[in-house]
C-alpha cells in the first residue's frame, strides 16, 4: 500500500463519520422545592451521595430558595454537607434563584425584579459565597425583557432551552450554538438558544429532541454546523435516577457557565431580538381558572406597589417609615401566588388548604390585606374627609366618589398632580351642564355623554350598532362585520352549533345618570343562559368600562370537542374561537396589533392567534 494511502484513508473516514469526532455536552440539574416537590427528609442527602459517587457529574439548580430553611431544620447534617459542596466543589451552579420559579410572561416587571431580589437574598442567607452567572430553567420562565434585568442583577449569560416541559410552553427555534439575546433596551447577553434545528420530539407534546442527547439530535446539530451541541434536562426534585444520561453515553456533563465561557463558539453568534411572541405559551388548563388567577395576582401586584409608593410619600412628608417587615411578607405571599405551579396545575391539591388555586386566593388576600393596612396608615383621614393619591408620574383628571355633608356618596371631578395627594371636596366640585342622557325608543337605546354616543340594538341582544367618538368625529363600529359589537358568541356542544346573544331580545336598565357618570345595564340571553353587560361612561374619560356577568345555573360546556386519532390530535381548549367570546369588530383601517409586556411593547407578527395543536 502506498505510504499516502493510510492518511488519505483516515481523512476519508473522518469525512464519512464526522459525528464521531464531535463532542456532545449535557446540562443536568434539578428543579423543584418545598412548595413544588422536594422530599425534605431524604433528598439533600441523595444529592450529596450522587455527587460523591459520580465525580464527573455536575448539576445546575433551580430549587425554591425557601426550601433550604426547612432542610436546615429537618436534615442538618445533609444540609451541612450539601452547603460545602455548593460553595467548594465547583460542580454545582444555581441557575434560577427566583423566589418561586415563576413564569415571567404573565406577571408585572416589578414582580420579576422582586422574584430575583428576594430569592437571591434568601439563598445568600444559606450560601453566602454563591454567585449567579447564567440563567437557565426547567420550565419556560422567560420574558422578552430578561436581558436587561438579568444584566443589572449581575448575570452574564442565559439559556433559552426547556426541552422537557413544552406542555407549559417553549421558546421559538432560532439560531445555532450561541446567540446574542438583545432586550428591548439594547442590553445583550450571550445565550444558548433553542437551536433552529432543535425540533419537537415526534409523538410527544412536552419535549424537544434535546432532552437526552439522542443520536438524531446530535446529527441534526452536525448538519446545522453546530460544533459543540448541548442538550439539557433539569430533573424534578424527587426523581432518583442520579445522572440523567445512561453510563454508555458519550456526552460530557457541564455547567452552563463553563459551557458558554470555555466551550461554545461565540465568534459567529447572531443577534436575537426575542419579542413576547417568542415564548410559545401552552398552559393546559381552561380559561376560567386562568382568568381568575390572573385577576387576583394583578390586583395584588397593583395594590402592593401602590402601598409602597404611598408609604414612601408618607416617609418623605412625615419621617415615618413604612412597616418593612409587613412589606416583605406581602411580597412573599404574592411571589408564592406567582409560582409556576399556580399557572400550570392550579387544580392540583397543594396542602390542607386545598388546591393551588385555593392557595392563590389565600396568598393574594394576605398581600392585599397588608397593602391595605399600609395605605390606610399613610393617607390622611379625619372628619369624613376623602383623599386620593395619584401613584403615577402623570397628572390625572378623573371622576371619584366622596362623602358630602349629609353622609351620601357623590361624584366629584378632581385634578390630581403627579405622585400627589388630592382631597375630594363635594362642595368644590365643578357645577356643570349634564351632558349625560339615556333615551330608549323603538328597540334602540341611546347613551350619550360629552365624549361618546352609543346606540344599542335591543332587538338583537343589545349589541352596539354605533359607537361614535365626538372628539375625533369617528365611528368606531365596523358595520360590515358579520359579528356584532358586544355580541356574546360561542360553540355549545349540547346543541352542536354556535350560539349568539343576537338571537334573543335584550332589556335595558339605567343604573346611573349624573353630570359625571352614565351607566346602563343590558340584560339578555345566549343559548338560554342569562347575562348582563354594564356599560359605564365618565365625564372627560376616554375609557368605557364594561362589566360582564354570566348567570350560570349549571355547568354548561362551551367549546369545541376533542378530536383524536393516531394521526391527528387536536386540543380543544387552545382554540379560543369556540369559547364564549365577546366580539368587538372595530372600524380600524390598516390595523396593527401591539402587545404590552413587562418593560416591553411589541408589534404582533402573527397572522392568527388561534391554534389547536402544540
Amino acid at each position: 500500500m502506498n505510504r499516502l494511502s493510510i492518511p488519505i484513508l483516515m481523512i476519508l473516514l473522518c469525512m464519512l463519520l464526522p459525528s464521531a469526532a464531535q463532542q456532545a455536552y449535557f446540562a443536568d440539574g434539578f428543579h423543584g422545592g418545598i412548595y413544588g416537590h422536594y422530599p425534605v427528609n431524604t433528598y439533600t442527602q441523595f444529592l450529596v451521595d450522587q455527587l460523591r459517587e459520580h465525580p464527573s457529574w455536575c448539576i445546575g439548580l433551580e430549587i425554591e430558595p425557601e426550601t433550604w430553611d426547612t432542610v436546615k431544620v429537618r436534615t442538618p447534617e445533609a444540609y451541612r454537607q450539601f452547603k460545602a459542596m455548593v460553595e467548594e466543589s465547583g460542580r454545582v451552579e444555581y441557575t434560577n434563584p427566583s423566589y418561586a420559579q415563576s413564569y415571567l410572561y404573565p406577571v408585572s416587571g416589578e414582580s420579576i425584579i422582586r422574584q430575583f431580589q428576594y430569592g437571591m437574598r434568601k439563598l445568600h442567607s444559606h450560601f453566602p459565597s454563591m454567585t449567579f452567572t447564567t440563567y437557565a430553567t426547567e420550565e419556560p420562565c422567560f420574558t422578552s425583557c430578561l436581558p436587561q434585568i438579568l444584566a443589572q442583577l449581575g448575570f452574564r449569560y442565559a439559556v433559552l432551552k426547556c426541552p422537557d416541559t413544552c406542555w407549559g410552553g417553549y421558546t421559538e427555534a432560532f439560531g445555532g450554538e450561541i446567540v446574542n439575546w438583545i432586550g428591548p433596551d439594547g442590553t445583550s447577553l450571550p445565550t444558548v438558544p433553542r437551536y433552529e434545528c432543535e425540533a419537537l420530539q415526534p409523538g410527544s407534546v412536552w419535549q424537544t429532541i434535546a432532552w437526552k442527547n439522542s443520536s438524531e439530535y446530535i446529527e441534526a446539530c452536525r448538519q446545522a454546523g453546530i460544533k459543540h451541541p448541548v442538550g439539557m434536562c433539569y430533573q424534578d426534585a424527587g426523581w432518583t435516577f442520579g445522572p440523567w444520561l445512561r453510563k454508555d453515553s458519550t456526552s460530557k456533563y457541564i455547567l452552563w457557565t463553563d459551557y458558554i465561557e470555555n466551550i461554545a463558539d461565540r465568534s459567529k453568534a447572531t443577534d436575537y431580538r426575542m419579542t413576547q411572541e417568542g415564548v410559545r405559551v401552552a398552559l393546559v388548563w381552561g380559561s376560567q381558572v386562568m382568568q381568575r388567577i390572573g385577576q387576583q395576582v394583578r390586583h395584588a401586584e397593583n395594590m402592593l406597589l401602590d402601598a409602597e409608593r404611598i408609604g414612601a410619600a408618607r416617609y418623605v412628608l412625615t419621617g415615618v417609615r413604612p412597616d418593612q417587615e409587613a412589606i416583605d411578607e406581602a411580597w412573599r405571599t404574592l411571589m408564592l401566588a406567582q409560582h409556576h405551579d399556580s399557572w400550570i396545575v392550579p387544580y392540583n391539591r397543594l396542602n390542607s388548604h386545598g388546591t393551588w388555586a385555593d392557595n392563590i386566593a389565600l396568598w393574594t388576600d394576605a398581600t392585599c390585606h397588608k397593602a391595605g393596612r399600609i395605605i390606610g396608615a399613610s393617607l390622611p383621614m379625619s372628619g369624613g374627609r376623602t383623599f386620593y393619591f395619584n401613584t403615577t408620574g402623570k397628572s390625572r383628571r378623573e371622576v371619584v366618589t366622596a362623602t358630602d355633608d349629609s353622609g351620601q356618596l357623590v361624584d366629584v371631578l378632581v385634578d390630581a398632580p403627579p405622585f400627589g395627594i388630592i382631597e375630594a371636596i363635594p362642595s368644590a366640585g365643578k357645577k356643570m351642564k349634564n351632558f349625560s342622557t339615556v333615551k330608549t325608543k323603538n328597540d334602540k337605546s341611546i347613551v350619550e355623554n360629552n365624549q361618546y354616543r352609543l346606540i344599542f340594538d335591543l332587538a338583537h341582544g343589545g349589541i352596539l350598532t354605533s359607537l361614535y367618538d365626538k372628539r375625533v368625529k369617528r365611528e368606531m363600529v365596523d358595520r360590515s362585520s358579520p359579528y356584532g359589537f358586544g355580541e356574546l358568541r360561542g360553540y355549545f356542544p349540547r346543541v352542536s352549533r354556535f350560539c349568539s346573544s343576537r338571537e334573543s331580545r335584550a332589556e335595558v336598565d339605567v343604573v346611573k345618570s349624573t353630570p359625571y357618570v352614565t351607566s346602563i345595564c343590558i340584560s339578555g340571553k345566549v343559548a338560554g343562559v342569562v347575562f348582563s353587560q354594564t356599560y359605564t361612561l365618565k365625564y372627560d374619560d376616554p375609557l368605557i368600562d364594561v362589566d360582564l356577568i354570566v348567570d350560570w345555573k349549571e355547568n354548561v360546556r362551551v367549546g369545541n370537542h376533542f378530536q383524536r386519532s393516531r394521526r391527528n390530535r387536536t386540543v380543544a381548549f387552545y382554540n379560543t374561537k369556540y369559547n364564549l367570546n365577546v366580539m368587538f369588530p372595530a372600524a380600524i383601517d390598516d390595523a396593527r396589533l401591539w402587545k404590552n409586556a413587562p418593560f416591553d411593547v411589541c408589534e404582533s407578527r402573527l397572522d392568527s392567534t388561534f391554534f389547536d395543536r402544540l
